[in-house]
């Protein structure tokens, strides 16, 4: 990890807004370690991107200073590689994922043009498609069926706001 992203958010209102985004980075998946375990990506390290969109109330305090509940949709895209050379083999995948969900955080403006945030949701997580492929050959079948349908995300983020 880490994930680097461009945010956009916009003050509707003095406790709603509304914001796109866009990241990449690399990630160590927790729930896959826990739900994978048996397959080759147990080990493993993703590369993804992501793109999407948040909605904010401020429950507490306002949008330069607060708490926020609201909901998130992303599209999401982790993919890895993984090569055994003792064994002559290399596993690739990816998983494409549409999620939808709420989340909880609270942001701070530091100073004029520092903001910091953090936040953390549970989603939805629909699979538009899921491959585990072994030499470029064979399609492991059973490697979509194993990742749940729910999902955690999060992140804290520091950045320059203008």
């Amino acid at each position: 990890w880490p994930a680097f992203g461009l945010e956009y958010e916009r003050k509707i209102t003095p406790r709603f807004s509304g914001s796109g985004f866009v990241s990449a980075g690399r990630f160590d998946p927790l729930l896959f370690r826990v739900f994978l375990r048996d397959t080759p990506a147990y080990q493993l390290t993703f590369d993804h991107w992501s793109v999407g969109g948040r909605a904010n109330w401020y429950a507490v305090g306002d949008f330069h200073h607060g708490m926020f509940v609201g909901a998130t949709t992303r599209f999401t895209r982790p993919s890895y590689t993984s090569v055994d050379t003792a064994n002559g083999i290399a596993y690739r995948g990816q998983v494409n994922a549409i999620l939808g969900g709420a989340h909880l955080g609270y942001k701070i403006i530091l100073t004029p043009g520092i903001t910091a945030q953090v936040h953390a949701g549970v989603a939805y997580s629909y699979l538009s498609e899921a491959t585990l492929t072994k030499n470029d050959l064979v399609v492991i079948d059973d490697f979509p069926r194993k990742i749940p349908p729910v999902a955690t995300f999060g992140d804290l983020s520091l950045g320059w706001s203008f």
